[in-house]
């Protein structure tokens, strides 16, 4: 912003200079492409740590908004390097809560973490990783992780083999679905998955889930309920499991490992 008064005091940059900047740019943008998605972010601290975003609405000129809320997302003291304390657990309680807020605000658009992360190294690292996939999963919220570089904050070593970062960033989720989520998760100590959706029979196209074999080296239990009429099947090389349901139902699934 330019002036840490304006950024972090008075946060008159992001509710004057910034909301005015993406209310410019998103109808000139449209004139040239009118059908992408557009993604937008408030600016990153204070916001990173969990204080509310001062944008006011951001606005699509399509008739049906194609825009996508993009903060980031890092406790201080996990980005500073100080572990996954107490303050941190606070303030990602605190970005769960003001980000559900400004969802709303800017129009029940979706919200992609556009960047979280931390060192393997910092204290309660295992922690982190797993409330900030609880609180994504809860509310159906998308993410990127910081960072695909080698060693550092990546899953990968420098020689390509993992840290202890990979296994909770390699989920099972659905990759797509067949009418509307209405919530999922996945225990990655459990191995457990659990989805319940509205499925919608006009869809010619199966609900996908990614089923990654290391969680299920001797299989999985499949239990589908809801459904009267669905087929089942699994896509060896992807991964990814395919359930079609060619009814309009209430529909639960629970994958476990055998």
């Amino acid at each position: 912003g330019g002036d840490l008064v304006k950024v972090f005091l008075t946060k008159e940059f992001e509710r004057e200079q910034l909301t005015a900047f993406y209310n410019r740019l998103i109808p000139e943008l449209r004139k040239t492409d009118p059908d992408k998605y557009l993604f937008f972010e408030p600016t990153p601290a204070p916001v990173t740590f969990g204080v509310a975003s001062d944008l006011s609405k951001i606005k699509d000129t399509r008739s049906t908004s194609k825009l996508v809320y993009a903060p980031h997302c890092y406790p201080y003291d996990t980005h500073e390097g100080n572990g996954y304390t107490e303050s941190s657990k606070k303030q990602l309680v605190d970005w769960e809560r003001e980000h559900k807020k400004e969802v709303i605000k800017h129009g029940e658009i979706p919200l992609l973490t556009g960047e979280f992360g931390l060192s393997p190294t910092q204290e309660g690292f295992t922690d982190y990783l797993t409330d900030f996939n609880a609180m994504s999963d809860r509310n159906l919220w998308h993410w990127t992780y910081w960072s695909n570089d080698l060693g550092g904050w990546s899953p990968f070593n420098g020689d390509g083999t993992e840290t202890a970062i990979a296994q909770y960033l390699l989920r099972s989720y659905p990759k797509a679905t067949a009418g509307k989520i209405v919530s999922f998760s996945f225990d990655v100590v459990s191995k457990k998955f659990e989805m319940k959706y509205m499925s919608n029979k006009e869809i010619n196209l199966p609900t996908e889930i990614f089923i990654p074999k290391r969680y299920y080296p001797n299989g999985y239990n499949l239990a589908v309920n809801g459904a009267t009429n669905y087929t089942q099947s699994y896509d060896e090389i992807k991964q990814v499991l395919k359930i079609t349901v060619s009814e309009n139902a209430t529909v639960t699934i629970e994958i476990t490992a055998k």
